[in-house]
C-alpha cells in the first residue's frame, strides 16, 4: 500500500463520526391541549402531584377552620379530610354528572317526575358546592399559601376567552367577558383566583351540556349569580339553597346561585324551546 493509499483511508476514518452522525432521539409529542368537558380541563387529575402538596393539606384546614361546608342536603355531606379525597370527590361529581347526562339523553321523552331532572340535581348538589368549597369561596383575603394548582387554573382561566372562541362556536355564555373584567380589575389575589376559577366551570359545566340540546340550533348558558351584600336573603331570587338560613341580610356567599338555560333542547330533556333550571345561593 502507497502512502496516498494509506493517507486515503485514514482522512475517511476520521470523516467518518461526521458523515454518518448518530441519529438523536425525536423529541416527545406535545400533549392535547385539555378540552372542555374533561377531567384534566379542571385540574382533576387523581394521580398528580396535588396528592403530595402540602400547600393543598394546609388550605383544607383553613377552609374547615374558616368556612361552613355547604349543606345542600340537610347535613348529609361533609368536607374532605385530605387532599386525595377532594380531587377523588370532585372527580367522582363530575363522573356522576357525565352519566346522568348521558341518561338523560337516551330517553325518547322527559320523565312526568322531572321536575328537576337528575343531571341538575348532581350539578346542583354535588358538584357545584364541592367545587365552591374547594375554591374558597366566602373566605376574606388570607395570608395562607395558596396551592399551586389553584394559581395554575388561574393562569389558563385568563387565556379561555380568545384560545376556546372556536370550539363552541360562539356558544360559551356572554359572562364570561364580565369575569375575565372582573379579573382585570381585582386587586386581591384570592378574588382573582375565584373569579378565574367560575370561569373555567362554567365553561366546563356549558361544554358537558352541550348533548342535552339540539346540535345546529341550541345552546347552553351557566351562570353564578352573586346576591349583593346587604341584600334581604327573604327577596332573593331564586330563594337560598336547602340549608340556608332565609332571614335577615346576605353578608357572604358559600355557593352562587346556580343557573342553567338549554336553548332548543333535545327531545329526552323537555318538550319547551326553552329550558330555565335554577338553584339559590349557600348562604352561611
Amino acid at each position: 500500500m502507497d502512502l496516498l493509499s494509506a493517507l486515503r483511508q485514514v482522512w475517511a476514518w476520521l470523516r467518518r463520526p461526521f458523515a454518518n452522525p448518530p441519529l438523536l432521539p425525536e423529541p416527545a409529542p406535545m400533549a392535547p391541549t385539555a378540552l372542555p368537558g374533561t377531567l384534566d380541563f379542571v385540574g382533576l387529575d387523581p394521580i398528580g402531584d396535588v396528592m403530595s402538596d402540602l400547600k393543598l393539606f394546609g388550605w383544607l384546614k383553613h377552609l374547615q377552620a374558616e368556612l361552613p361546608f355547604p349543606q345542600p342536603s340537610y347535613g348529609r355531606v361533609e368536607p374532605p379530610a385530605t387532599p386525595a379525597e377532594l380531587i377523588e370527590r370532585l372527580a367522582d361529581g363530575h363522573r356522576a354528572l357525565a352519566e346522568a347526562i348521558e341518561l338523560a339523553v337516551s330517553r325518547e321523552r322527559p320523565s312526568d317526575a322531572d321536575i328537576e331532572p337528575e343531571w341538575f340535581v348532581v350539578l346542583a348538589d354535588q358538584l357545584v358546592p364541592l367545587m365552591c368549597w374547594y375554591v374558597g369561596l366566602g373566605l376574606p383575603p388570607t395570608a395562607v399559601a395558596i396551592p399551586q394548582g389553584l394559581i395554575d387554573l388561574v393562569h389558563r382561566a385568563k387565556k379561555l376567552p380568545m384560545s376556546l372562541s372556536h370550539l363552541f362556536d360562539g356558544r360559551v355564555g356572554d359572562s364570561i367577558e364580565n369575569f375575565r373584567e372582573q379579573l382585570e380589575r381585582s386587586k386581591s389575589r384570592h378574588a382573582e383566583m375565584q373569579a378565574a376559577n367560575l370561569v373555567l366551570w362554567q365553561v366546563q359545566l356549558e361544554a358537558m351540556l352541550l348533548p342535552l340540546v339540539e346540535r345546529e340550533r341550541g345552546s347552553v348558558s351557566v351562570a353564578f349569580d352573586f346576591p349583593p351584600p346587604g341584600a334581604r336573603i327573604a327577596d332573593l331570587v331564586p330563594p337560598p339553597a336547602p340549608g340556608s338560613p332565609t332571614h335577615g341580610t346576605v353578608s357572604r356567599v358559600l355557593v352562587p346561585a346556580l343557573v342553567v338555560t338549554l336553548r332548543s333542547p333535545r327531545a329526552g330533556v323537555a318538550p319547551t324551546d326553552t329550558v330555565q333550571l335554577s338553584r339559590g345561593p349557600h348562604l352561611p
